[in-house]
């Protein structure tokens, strides 16, 4: 009776409690809150949660039901102590490594000091419900001396210290959580940023006495000791996992980077194997082309700006941001405006101008969804042509301040390329008004930038504006002669081609009229049908491009677990309920002997002479339980380890098999890191399946066999286990 009052006060206080958190909400919509506007009961309780499960219970989840994260779980809020602290402690010792383990220690050490204060709290909490208990139990023993109000008293303490206990666990847990998740976020961020730059017999010996208080005092405190030990065999692998990764990332965290530094003085980068020399600078504002022959280092030139180059000695300066656009263009898994848009902010005028000055107007209206289309890994539903606008596009809508161009006009047709230049790179496009540096082999675009600069084995030959160049008589002349020797070489060879075409064809025909006429005509078919032919192509790609990753939130169909439990095999899984079983039985049967040599009533008469000798022999039929209990839990979690991790080898080699015998469509429309997912990220599920498999077997068992000692104890709490049944499985019909 006293329990069971315990635990309704404990209800009706937390149901009450959630009800003033939850009519303390100031929105009336049906929105989860955020942190930052949630009330302290709602905080406490984490009402957040239950909203959150409530319309899960309605509907799917969907992204915007999760409300925005606070300004101070932001990244960047996050990394910024951390990085203030690394900066620090560099600058501080200069001569020798700075300790990751010291910055983490000073970023985060308060904030573990005071999560392992609530620790110690909540851990004190634990050791206080059995000393409680142990007098609440004296008090029913004594009630014929013992005051009702002194049973009240040990009750609300009793109350107080479960309610407590479990407030502190969860809220403890909870920052404790979400601390590991902040330094999870400052060391990505940062690898980021580097990138980119006691037993029975002892008490007997001591001569105590087993009573019924004794023992359940007892039984209380190893159970903490059980939970105790018991997440030893996760906390000591992490440990070791941590130490290593600590390890990795101070290593990586220590090597050199890249200097913060279009003008470069007197810098040498290393090249290969000869040192490339450059001395330049470039007025704001203006266009600069960098011609030469190929392998002089043109594009080496722009890799240097960029800090892709190591520099030995002189000084890069760069002022603003700086855009870049490669020679073989660059696109994402994603739709075409996002590709453009970047993570920028939309903005409609500006971005149409943009489609139109990059020539994408018309690309737009043959793909089937426009600029909502879906471009597939590495772009294989666009030309090159295509893909280069999109890449000059991107960085056209950054809006940077330098922009280096690695002939970007290289992939698009002569007209598309005149267009482009007109309107995006020339003196009169969008970037007018920004600093260009433009390495092209197109000799047509060099009268109109403002200097050119002749790049020869890795050093500037010479530079000036088109008509200075082309009167000094030097190697800028000798590049435009080759240039336009090649070109003339190239015609002339589809000349030859042509005729000796039309030779072969002229018995054919009646005059050169027809030849032209045929000719033309059949220019023009064979355009339209590879026109139609690549449109064709396009759509059928398009809408295979991307093939969406979709949630399955139905109910998972018992064919999913015949597959896992096959991976393990029929015979193994026996077993291991086998093993379970018998463990369950040595478990709590080693409870049930203590319970009967508790109420054992000869034990508490110290004048029979078989006291200590039936002592003896409860103990050592404990130890024995005991024992047994240990070799088959060991056993039991050898099996399903092993077997866990066979299962997992089988699984990982079906997919190795199917993937490797799957068609190239497949791998045309399926993103390349969809499909390394499947080989890390769900193998590493299906590895720690085992421990799932482990703690559903425990929970499980523990459940029922706690349930069954309950109703044969005290069937008069049928009814309440039913009700919980019910209430359990309504729940679980509403998650279905």
């Amino acid at each position: 009776a006293p329990v069971l009052s315990n635990v309704t006060l404990m209800a009706a206080v937390t149901v009450v409690c959630l009800l003033i958190g939850h009519f303390s909400r100031r929105q009336e919509d049906n929105r989860v809150q955020a942190k930052d506007e949630a009330s302290f009961l709602n905080d406490i309780y984490l009402n957040q949660a239950i909203s959150l499960v409530k319309i899960g219970f309605t509907r799917e989840l969907q992204e915007n039901d999760v409300p925005d994260v606070s300004e101070w779980e932001k990244c960047c809020q996050i990394y910024q102590p951390l990085e203030a602290h690394w900066k620090h402690e560099t600058n501080e010792k200069k001569s020798r490594k700075t300790s990751l383990v010291v910055v983490l220690l000073k970023t985060f050490g308060l904030k573990y000091l005071t999560l392992q204060f609530f620790l110690c709290l909540l851990d004190l909490t634990y050791f206080l419900n059995p000393l409680v208990i142990e007098y609440l139990m004296k008090h029913v023993e004594n009630q014929s001396s013992a005051s009702p109000y002194e049973g009240c008293t040990f009750m609300l303490s009793m109350f107080i210290v479960c309610t407590t206990s479990a407030v502190l666990y969860n809220r403890v847990y909870f920052s404790c959580m979400r601390m590991s998740r902040h330094i999870r976020v400052s060391l990505r961020l940062a690898v980021f940023n580097k990138v980119q730059v006691i037993s029975f017999s002892g008490f007997m010996y001591l001569g105590g006495q087993m009573t019924s208080t004794t023992a359940l005092v007892a039984s209380s405190l190893f159970g903490l000791l059980y939970s105790a030990f018991n997440s030893l065999s996760y906390v000591l692998p992490n440990m070791l996992q941590s130490r290593v990764s600590i390890k990795r990332l101070s290593k990586f965290l220590h090597q050199e980077d890249i200097p913060e530094d279009i003008v470069t003085e007197e810098t040498n980068l290393m090249f290969s194997n000869p040192y490339f020399s450059i001395n330049m600078t470039i007025p704001e504002g203006s266009l600069v082309a960098v011609v030469g022959m190929v392998g002089m280092g043109k594009s080496s030139l722009l890799s240097a700006v960029l800090g892709e180059m190591q520099k030995l000695k002189g000084n890069v300066m760069v002022k603003g941001q700086t855009a870049y656009v490669p020679q073989e263009a660059w696109v994402q898994n994603m739709s075409l405006k996002e590709n453009i848009l970047f993570g920028a902010e939309y903005q409609e005028q500006k971005y149409h101008n943009i489609i139109h000055a990059c020539a994408l107007t018309e690309d737009l209206n043959i793909l089937p969804a426009g600029d909502k289309t879906e471009i597939g890994e590495r772009g294989i539903n666009l030309s090159g042509g295509q893909k280069q606008r999109i890449s000059l596009a991107r960085s056209v809508y950054s809006n940077a301040d330098i922009y280096l161009l690695d002939d970007p006009l290289s992939a698009v047709d002569s007209h598309v390329g005149k267009h482009i230049f007109n309107c995006v790179i020339g003196p009169k496009g969008l970037l007018k008004d920004k600093t260009r540096v433009l390495v092209t082999h197109g000799v047509h675009w060099l009268p109109f930038v403002d200097e050119i600069i002749v790049v020869k084995d890795g050093r500037i030959s010479e530079a000036g504006s088109y008509q200075q160049l082309l009167e000094n008589n030097g190697h800028f002349s000798q590049f435009i002669q080759s240039t336009l020797n090649s070109n003339n070489n190239n015609i002339e060879n589809s000349m030859d081609k042509s005729l000796t075409c039309q030779e072969s064809n002229l018995n054919n025909f009646e005059d050169g009229q027809k030849l032209h006429k045929y000719c033309d005509e059949l220019h023009i078919k064979t355009t339209c049908v590879e026109d139609l032919q690549d449109n064709k192509n396009i759509g059928d790609l398009t809408k295979n491009a991307l093939n969406d990753e979709d949630r399955d939130s139905t109910k998972i169909s018992s064919k999913i677990y015949h597959e896992y439990l096959n991976a393990i095999g029929f015979k193994n899984f026996c077993l291991i309920s086998f093993v379970f079983i018998v463990w369950l039985i040595f478990k709590d049967g080693k409870e049930l002997w203590l319970g009967k040599w508790a109420e054992d009533s000869s034990l508490s008469n110290t004048a029979l002479h078989q006291s200590s000798l039936s002592s003896m022999n409860y103990l050592i039929t404990y130890v024995m339980i005991g024992s047994s209990g240990i070799l088959f839990s060991s056993l039991f979690l050898y099996l399903v380890q092993t077997k866990a991790l066979d299962a997992a080898n089988r699984l990982h080699n079906q997919l190795l098999h199917n993937i490797l015998r799957a068609p190239m469509s497949f791998f045309d429309t399926t993103p390349t890191g969809r499909i390394i997912s499947r080989f890390s990220k769900d193998i590493l599920s299906i590895d720690g399946l085992g421990g799932c498999l482990e703690e559903y077997l425990r929970c499980s068992g523990a459940v029922l066999m706690q349930l069954s000692v309950l109703l044969y104890l005290n069937p008069r709490v049928v009814p309440f286990v039913l009700l919980i049944t019910c209430i359990f499985l309504y729940l679980q019909l509403l998650l279905e």
